[in-house]
């Protein structure tokens, strides 16, 4: 009887010894994979805020031709009132997603999970392209009547001027039906080619981070 029972401790401590270890190796398993997915996504997120960073800096650069063509031309007024509204347009711009870029933060950091800073990192990215999108839904249709008047304001014309020319106004019109549409789509498939394969991805494991939490 006592042969017996001790029998029956055995086999329960074997019991809990496979137990314990089965659920140590699905546990070790778990945080392998959660830690591969934190990985890729820190490089996805690397990828994205580098891709951002590079938009700003394409403003900057043209915020800094704008400012030397302004300098070369301080004579002329009325070049300087429309340079001053494209100024003021890539300015905003930078503003815009230089905040968002900002929010961007590394998985690396400790006091948040690394599911919410995937969370956070995707929204900020996310926001920044919506908010470009609107932008140039605004500023799009103004780059060829904008183009038109500094080019002419740029040889000495009046603001008034360049708008009474019919001529310029039927180049303006033929131009926006024409580019304005193939800009927005060629927009759209570099902002596709730069970040769509690292947003879908960051997607893809959010929603396995969350299927494994």
């Amino acid at each position: 009887m006592k042969v017996e029972l001790s029998n029956d401790e055995d086999l329960q401590l074997l019991w809990t010894r496979m137990a314990k270890e089965k659920f140590e190796s699905k546990k070790l398993e778990k945080e392998n994979i959660m830690k591969a997915l934190k990985q890729k996504s820190s490089l996805d997120i690397n990828k994205l805020k580098k891709g951002l960073g590079i938009k700003i800096l394409w403003c900057c650069g043209f915020l800094v031709s704008f400012f030397v063509l302004m300098l070369l031309n301080l004579d002329k007024v009325e070049f300087l009132k429309v340079m001053s509204v494209a100024v003021a347009l890539y300015v905003l711009a930078a503003v815009i997603m230089y905040i968002e870029y900002r929010k961007m933060d590394s998985l690396s950091r400790m006091d948040d999970s690394v599911l919410e800073l995937m969370r956070h990192n995707l929204k900020a990215i996310t926001s920044a392209l919506r908010m470009e999108r609107i932008w140039g839904f605004f500023v799009m249709p103004l780059a060829v009547p904008g183009g038109i008047l500094i080019s002419s304001t740029l040889k000495g014309n009046s603001i008034m001027e360049t708008l009474q020319d019919r001529q310029q106004l039927m180049v303006a019109l033929v131009a926006l039906i024409a580019v304005v549409p193939l800009m927005g789509l060629l927009t759209e498939k570099m902002n596709k080619s730069a970040f769509g394969a690292q947003i879908a991805s960051l997607q893809e494991n959010i929603i396995k981070m969350e299927t494994l939490g």
